[in-house]
């Protein structure tokens, strides 16, 4: 749409520098006073996780949460409903103020 020039002030190269590792259900990030725990949700798809911030109340559920659409949040159980069910039932006692969906 005529606005390719924005892309070429970003480092938008793959590179074999950036390192991370793995995480799975009971995980804990600590990223300097502030935990994140991560849970494993499929249904979305078989590998979707969230972190859970609790002492801000704040929830990224990837698309494991559904996704926000206008005043309502659309479900995306895409690879297995019966395990999003499950997963989305895990995460509705969680005490959320802050719903950070990626969509």
């Amino acid at each position: 749409m005529g606005r390719e020039d924005v892309y070429s002030t970003y480092d938008l190269e793959w590179r074999n520098d950036v390192t991370g590792r793995t995480v799975q259900e009971g995980d804990r990030i600590d990223l300097g006073g502030l935990a994140l725990s991560i849970l494993e949700i499929p249904g979305h798809s078989s590998c979707t996780i969230a972190a859970w911030a609790p002492g801000i109340r704040t929830l990224f559920p990837t698309d494991g949460g559904g996704i926000p659409f206008d005043k309502t949040i659309v479900a995306s159980g895409n690879s297995n409903y019966t395990k999003y069910q499950e997963s989305l039932e895990r995460m509705k006692d969680l005490e959320v103020e802050y719903y950070c969906a990626d969509h």
